[in-house]
């Protein structure tokens, strides 16, 4: 295993964001209740499935679905597609803890770089 040194979240923010535009890879970091997770992440729009342009009603009918809400963007935070779950989650960047790529795990560590 290797280890992935970042001088700051908003470099590890940038370097996960050009992976998850190509690729899913498997992301693992601890969650807000401490807890760890493991969910397989990606930005590709090939994997990501079209949004549904309707919603059945109970009685059969269609109705539009509405736009959502432009959400106010955290620099703290990645909004990433979860594969497994079929949805959107954010994770907090500064609890990553593991990158695995399809030939590689990493081990995540943000701070500074002594050069």
């Amino acid at each position: 295993m290797m280890e992935l040194l970042f001088g700051s979240a908003d470099q590890l923010k940038q370097y996960m964001n050009t992976l998850l535009e190509n690729t899913t890879i498997e992301v693992e970091f601890v969650k807000a209740d401490g807890s760890t997770r493991i969910m397989q992440a990606t930005k590709n729009p090939a994997v990501i499935p079209a949004p549904k342009p309707v919603n059945t009603i109970a009685d059969g009918t269609l109705e539009a679905v509405k736009a959502p809400t432009p959400r106010k963007q955290n620099p703290g935070v990645i909004n990433v597609y979860d594969v497994e779950n079929e949805g959107w989650h954010s994770i907090t960047i500064e609890k990553i803890q593991k990158i695995r790529t399809q030939n590689m795990t990493f081990d995540v560590t943000i701070g500074n770089i002594e050069e």
